[in-house]
């Protein structure tokens, strides 16, 4: 399960096979929002979205979030997809999911974020469907950089430089308790997701 903040996937590691999904209607690209790959998923597959791990929503969760940057194939197709939030741990959308968004994205060739709020999940576990619902063949819905984590964490990415993820904290701060001088280290943390 998700149970650390923020969390980052950003697909540079291939398929995330912690997540399910049907393998033959998932695949990866160069084109991406940021690192070397990114995941996309066809039209006419509605009925093999891809699922998050579960996600072990904190208790005092403020201000929130999964987000997904998406983008659609071509310059000129419209893509429809769907989120859908499961508060039963299924895998299986056709059971005890709940729709939460359901949009359209017409093809820029740029990746847009697209997020919904976890808030009203607090102290919860669930799990999140990403399904691509276009009905017209080859239409691709795009997807990279998935975070969950509040607002006020940053996630940057600095995969494209070949440093691995990075989760810097959104403040900083240390007080000199004793004498006139002391050394600070500072230390970081990785989060990298299969």
């Amino acid at each position: 399960s998700i149970s650390e903040f923020p969390y980052f996937m950003g697909f540079e590691d291939g398929k995330p096979n912690c997540w399910t999904f049907e393998s033959q209607y998932l695949s990866l690209t160069t084109s991406s929002h940021s690192g070397a790959q990114a995941c996309y998923m066809g039209s006419n597959t509605s009925a093999f979205p891809l699922i998050t791990p579960v996600i072990d929503v904190p208790a005092d969760a403020s201000n929130f979030r999964f987000e997904v940057w998406v983008a659609a194939s071509g310059t000129s197709d419209t893509v429809k997809f769907k989120l859908y939030v499961s508060t039963t741990a299924s895998t299986d959308l056709e059971e005890g999911f709940d729709e939460v968004l359901d949009t359209a994205l017409t093809a820029t060739g740029v990746y847009v974020p697209v997020y919904i709020s976890l808030d009203p999940y607090a102290g919860q576990s669930v799990t999140i469907a990403l399904q691509n619902t276009t009905t017209a063949s080859q239409h691709y819905l795009f997807f990279d950089d998935i975070s969950v984590r509040s607002t006020d964490m940053p996630v940057i990415s600095m995969a494209a430089t070949g440093v691995a993820d990075v989760n810097i904290p959104a403040t900083f701060s240390a007080t000199l308790l004793e004498g006139d001088t002391t050394s600070l280290n500072w230390t970081w943390t990785s989060t990298m997701a299969d």
